[in-house]
């Protein structure tokens, strides 16, 4: 993990990405003075240290305010809804993610997701088109929470504004 990417995007631009160097002091450096919530891969979770590690670093410094293991793979829109309701119960302005593409697509629908107050998978349908693959942002679409991914995949969605999510109501897939 010291020479993995660390992405830091506000989902509607790619800010940077930071190689060949320790995952968890590229964190810190673009830490804000929030707190940070973790979305982390289940298995990276049981099977290594590496998000122990980090969880133990920001409980150090005083800025960890939780985290999810729960996204599973596709990105079942309620997992998505899960994880926002427990970020919003924190005072978390960065949401880091460790793991696949799941998490990365994720993230962005967690904004979404605490954006528009989405509580259920009928929250999602605005966001998905008959016919089209990608369905755009409103122009409405703001917020404050900041991204930090740490991929273990070569999905490459950190570079992307979509976010693959899976419909768990219709059983497909919507950008």
């Amino acid at each position: 993990m010291g020479t993995d990417g660390v992405f830091a995007n506000s989902m509607t631009t790619c800010k940077k990405v930071v190689y060949n160097k320790n995952y968890i002091e590229a964190i810190l450096e673009e830490l804000n003075e929030s707190e940070a919530f973790v979305i982390a891969s289940k298995t990276l979770d049981a099977n290594s240290d590496v998000v122990h590690q980090l969880t133990d670093q920001l409980k150090k410094i005083g800025k960890f305010a939780g985290k999810f293991t729960g996204i599973k793979a596709h990105t079942p829109d309620v997992d998505c809804i899960e994880a926002a309701n427990l970020v919003k119960e924190t005072s978390a302005k960065t949401l880091i993610t460790i793991g696949g593409g799941s998490l990365t697509d994720a993230a962005k629908a967690i904004k979404i997701c605490l954006t528009y107050n989405i509580q259920d998978s009928s929250g999602f349908q605005r966001f998905h088109s008959e016919g089209q693959l990608f369905t755009p942002l409103p122009s409405d679409f703001h917020s404050d929470l900041f991204v930090i991914n740490v991929p273990t995949t070569l999905s490459a969605g950190e570079f992307s504004l979509i976010s693959g999510v899976t419909d768990t109501q219709k059983h497909t897939k919507f950008a």
